[in-house]
């Protein structure tokens, strides 16, 4: 997304959000959710922290087969009132949402070590020209202003459509995405890769895969929620 589509698209999200008030409550709020309705929300619990999973760290999977990935961080569980948000922000076109469904990851990620730049995971074209926006860009560049990283819209690519994520095995989503991604560019040596959910991990799997085979050697994964 070009910087001046961006500043078009934050003019607009002005607008049309309820001026001053939270997105859950209505109450009044500075901020896009109240500190009462963050608090609210589910809160990630014990994980591991290398896929993100519930239960020990490391968990089971990692100890055995580890992804390519090396962090996941993520702001809720998947589930309400967050899951409502998002679809609304991703199916139905009401991408001013982004920043309140940014401030729980942003509440997550305090103590995480910053990579070098944030690298939204691409949409094909003909998706993004359908939706008309990548949800991914949107919440990468509401976290690059708050954390003042860059965004890195170049580097990837998504040249071949493939079919919705939605509702197919883990198996099938790797078929699914082989071949899909490709690279532009040489990539810097730690970044954080950012979408709205994590499911099976499959995406960040391919994209990681695809990172690390051209020199980056930390790979993180930041994402709304995780399903």
């Amino acid at each position: 997304m070009s910087s001046e589509i961006a500043r078009i698209l934050a003019r607009l999200a002005r607008q049309a959000k309820p001026g001053g008030r939270c997105w859950l409550c209505l109450e009044p709020s500075p901020d896009p959710l109240c500190p009462h309705c963050l608090a609210d929300l589910p809160k990630p619990g014990r994980r591991c922290q290398r896929c993100g999973e519930p239960g020990p760290d490391p968990c089971r999977r990692c100890l055995a087969k580890p992804p390519p990935f090396d962090a996941v961080h993520y702001g809720c569980p998947y589930g309400p009132p967050l899951d409502a948000l998002i679809h609304s922000f991703k199916y139905q076109r009401q991408w001013w949402l982004d920043a309140a469904l940014c401030q729980p990851l942003l509440a997550a990620l305090g103590g995480a070590e910053m990579p070098d730049c944030l690298l939204p995971v691409p949409l094909h074209w003909s998706r993004q020209l359908w939706r008309g926006f990548n949800q991914a860009e949107l919440i990468a560049w509401q976290l690059g202003k708050a954390l003042q990283l860059p965004v890195r819209c170049d580097l990837l690519r998504r040249p071949r459509r493939t079919r919705s994520q939605q509702g197919l095995t883990r198996t099938a989503r790797l078929r699914n995405l082989k071949g899909a991604f490709a690279l532009k560019g040489s990539p810097p040596g730690h970044v954080a890769l950012v979408d709205d959910v994590m499911t099976t991990g499959s995406t960040a799997a391919a994209l990681a895969r695809l990172l690390k085979a051209a020199g980056c050697h930390k790979v993180q994964l930041w994402c709304l929620a995780r399903a």
